[in-house]
């Protein structure tokens, strides 16, 4: 386990919290505060390398959440990883709370130590990689809240491939990079074609689907980091179906970032803008 990390866990159950730090014992400090607004203003999120907010699901999904209060206080909070931990029996939401854009992770709080340990790292490795890169931006006074016009400034890109079956995502994406000031916009809709769009033409950044026919999107990303002539493509996956377990594989296996659909123009412009500053 990385042992300089600072989490901070928001709970209002102390048994969960001691079940939460006897896990990551091995860490640099953990600190518990309460779920509440008041406790909110009492503590510096930026100070903390990773969050665990542990919580009823109902109360994280309504208007008024306390993830909406943390994204009013903190609107550039988004290099931080944050994971949820839910009762067994909220288990039904794990997918509504996952899909916030807040959100890196969401679990139940039924686990045995070695399984949250080994979860917790893999989620770590997930996250934090591209969070710090990021967090070292935002000091150098890089804006997260970037308009269109910025994000165009600041994304150098010439070319860029976008593999995605499904037409009208496709066109989305397309006049998205019309919007950056992309030159040479490739479009394809199957694994196939896109490698050898991949190899026959000089791609700076590839938008990758997953779930495709034929040949899928870890299958596609396998082979493009074997081939000399496409090994160094920034690729990052556009999906709806990726879990924590793919997620993993998918940045081992080196992607520069993970956009979940459905997703707003703003996210992939400003995804954009950040990967061609790292």
């Amino acid at each position: 386990m990385e042992k300089d990390l600072k989490v901070l866990v928001f709970t209002n159950e102390q048994t969960a919290y001691e079940q939460i730090a006897k896990a990551l014992q091995d860490v640099k400090e953990i600190r518990k505060v309460n779920l509440d607004e008041e406790s909110l203003s009492t503590v510096n999120l930026l100070g903390f390398d990773f969050i665990i907010i542990y919580s009823d699901a109902n109360k994280l999904l309504s208007k008024d959440s306390f993830i909406q209060s943390i994204k009013a206080k903190y609107p550039n909070l988004f290099y931080i990883p944050i994971i949820v931990l839910l009762d067994s029996e909220d288990l039904k939401y794990v997918k509504d709370i996952a899909d916030l854009r807040e959100i890196s992770f969401c679990l139940t709080l039924d686990f045995s130590q070695d399984i949250f340990i080994e979860l917790f790292n893999d989620v770590v490795q997930t996250t934090t990689i591209i969070g710090r890169t990021r967090k070292k931006l935002i000091n150098k006074n890089f804006r997260s809240e970037t308009s269109d016009t910025k994000n165009a400034s600041l994304c150098k890109i010439n070319s860029i491939l976008i593999v995605d079956d499904d037409p009208m995502m496709i066109k989305i994406l397309k006049k998205c990079m019309e919007k950056l000031g992309v030159k040479h916009i490739f479009t394809t809709n199957n694994g196939s074609d896109a490698l050898a769009c991949a190899i026959n033409n000089k791609i700076d950044v590839i938008l990758l689907d997953v779930m495709m026919p034929e040949l899928d999107g870890i299958q596609v990303l396998k082979l493009l980091k074997k081939l000399d002539a496409t090994k160094d493509i920034d690729i990052i996956v556009v999906s709806s179906k990726v879990n924590v377990n793919i997620l993993c594989s998918l940045v081992k296996l080196g992607i520069k970032d993970y956009i979940s659909k459905p997703f707003t123009q703003s996210v992939v412009l400003e995804k954009l803008a950040y990967l061609k500053q790292m």
